[in-house]
């Protein structure tokens, strides 16, 4: 049984259809676990990058408010005013102080922008030291706003809104109480507006971030997260500080970091966000694998009217000179040098058969004239013998034996 052959037409199909298909297939897989993990890595380093920023601006709010509080303190410099109102003993010489310690308190607060209020308070007596100097009340809900963490005396509080103001813009506060010169005991209290906002520079995908803050503990004191209340217990394990670690609860993606001052703030986002970013990146990715699987398909076909063409052109002229058929053809160049050469061959050989076949009819022809001039030649002696010998027959009959003897001296 005859072996069934494949064409070099199909197979070079074949093979570049595999070759698109199996490029294809690795594009895909290549693609999309590359941009899914840039994806996710891009979401990550965003809400790093905001994070940071975020934590660098709660430190240096924790350090304002040291500063002042420093200040506040009986060895500084406001502290020392409060000491000498304190000690005196005489009303003249009180009134002189207190008003030197207004001063000095108005001054503090007015040294820098983002400080709102700065001001001593009695909790024995349930007072202010320095009444009505900032125009607000004060009262001791000043120790309401939950605590982030504590450092030595100080005690810091994380974002809230502000007690003293009717806005209740969001502030960072910090108190500690001192003891004075003459025993008495003072809460040292201060607050600095919280200033920090998501930057449009930083956040260009517009992500809807939530800001949390956690204490020591991992406590949340702070949130704008809808899922997440304060008071709520977020991060079971404790993490080192300056590092960061990423935890899902309530439907959303926490990236947590812990400053060096112990207390932790958090980013959260939505895990549709970095599902639907998913499923762009996806979409994408397969837009750009089906455009290029058509450039490839384009380049397959092509290739297959670039070549397949002409060797099925080549096969058919082939097929008819199997089968006689020599007639003087004009071919339709296909562009390609070699193939074009090839067919040109072609009709050459073509055209040297029929010169060849038209040189054998003509040999044969002259063979065939060669052997019947033979057979002639060969003819002509015998019959001419023949009528002689007839000749000498009827000369005997006749009793002429003169012509006898001639036409025997012919025929001899």
């Amino acid at each position: 049984m005859k072996k069934k052959k494949i064409s070099l037409r199909k197979i070079i199909l074949l093979l570049m259809i595999l070759g698109c298909l199996t490029s294809a297939v690795a594009i895909i897989l290549t693609s999309y676990s590359s941009l899914q993990l840039m994806n996710q890595n891009n979401i990550e380093d965003n809400m790093k990058m905001n994070l940071y920023q975020f934590t660098k601006e709660s430190d240096e709010a924790c350090y304002k408010l040291l500063r002042v509080l420093n200040q506040m303190s009986a060895d500084g410099m406001v502290g020392s005013a409060v000491d000498k109102y304190l000690t005196q003993e005489e009303h003249y010489d009180q009134y002189v102080n207190k008003k030197n310690l207004r001063a000095q308190l108005v001054s503090l607060n007015s040294s820098s922008p983002s400080l709102l209020i700065a001001f001593y308070y009695d909790p024995y007596r349930n007072r202010e030291l320095v009444p009505n100097y900032a125009n607000v009340k004060i009262s001791m809900e000043y120790k309401r706003a939950p605590i982030l963490f504590e450092a030595t005396v100080n005690t810091f509080q994380g974002i809230h809104g502000s007690v003293f103001y009717q806005n209740q813009m969001p502030v960072y506060s910090a108190y500690r109480r001192e003891r004075f010169g003459n025993g008495t005991l003072l809460d040292c209290y201060a607050e600095v507006k919280s200033e920090y906002e998501i930057s449009p520079a930083m956040n260009r995908q517009g992500y809807d971030y939530s800001i949390l803050q956690l204490n020591e503990n991992g406590v949340v004191t702070y949130s704008t997260n809808p899922k997440v209340i304060k008071g709520q217990k977020l991060l079971d394990t404790a993490i080192e500080k300056e590092t960061s670690k990423v935890i899902e609860k309530e439907g959303y993606r926490f990236l947590i970091y812990r400053s060096k001052l112990g207390y932790m703030n958090a980013l959260s986002l939505p895990k549709g966000t970095y599902t639907d970013e998913i499923y762009a990146w996806r979409f994408k990715t397969i837009l750009v694998v089906l455009i290029i699987f058509s450039l490839f398909m384009s380049f397959v076909l092509y290739l297959y009217h670039l070549i397949g063409k002409p060797i099925q052109e080549l096969g058919t002229q082939i097929e008819r000179i199997g089968q006689g058929s020599l007639q003087d053809e004009v071919i339709q160049e296909c562009g390609i040098a070699e193939f074009d050469q090839l067919l040109g061959d072609v009709e050459d050989m073509k055209q040297q058969i029929r010169e060849l076949i038209q040189r054998s009819r003509e040999q044969e022809k002259e063979a065939q004239q060669m052997e019947y001039e033979k057979l002639v030649y060969q003819i002509n002696p015998h019959f001419l013998y023949n009528t002689l010998s007839l000749i000498n027959w009827k000369a005997l009959a006749a009793g002429e034996e003169d012509i006898s003897r001639m036409t025997l001296a012919l025929s001899t």
